[in-house]
């Protein structure tokens, strides 16, 4: 099977809200091409092949808020924005992902991100053997990112940021 929801292809001021996408070959929720102003909350992605809220910002995504969602025993990233810009992610509970292989993949992952915030978020691992190691992770040309007020809590690496612009503030890890 792939993705579970799969918005795409120019979607414009959706809301995506109370859904539970579980058990999927892809991801729980993938942002497809051009998706934007829109809202994906209060829903739960689990135990998904690849993340539970995947491909945000890649193929042209921008201005998207992705909030309050529970993201959990996914298979790779809890969250993965690669390629993209103007995101907000906030207020979600990322719990014991990178079940593929321990320490592989962070809660939330911003690959070649822009001009994102990343706020309130809670990452934890609540396994006897932890997963997921790592929180929010920075890589590739990512810059001009604001990452505050994130709670990571047991990660080896709670945030890491690389952009030379980008600030990590008033997050506790």
């Amino acid at each position: 099977r792939g993705h579970g929801f799969h918005p795409g292809t120019g979607l414009v001021r959706s809301v995506w809200s109370h859904n539970i996408g579980k058990g999927n070959g892809g991801d729980g929720f993938f942002f497809c091409a051009r998706v934007h102003h829109s809202t994906c909350s209060d829903s739960v992605f689990s135990e998904n092949g690849l993340s539970g809220i995947g491909g945000v910002a890649r193929g042209g995504d921008h201005h998207n808020i992705i909030s309050n969602n529970v993201c959990a025993y996914n298979r790779k990233w809890g969250i993965e924005a690669t390629r993209g810009d103007e995101q907000v992610i906030t207020g979600n509970l990322i719990l014991s992902n990178s079940q593929e292989k321990t320490g592989e993949y962070p809660g939330i992952r911003l690959h070649d991100m822009a001009q994102n915030v990343v706020t309130s978020n809670r990452l934890a691992d609540d396994q006897e053997k932890r997963t997921q190691i790592q929180g929010i992770v920075e890589s590739g040309e990512t810059d001009f990112n604001l990452i505050s007020n994130n709670l990571c809590v047991g990660m080896n690496e709670g945030i890491v940021i690389i952009g030379a612009h980008s600030r990590a503030e008033g997050n506790l890890v």
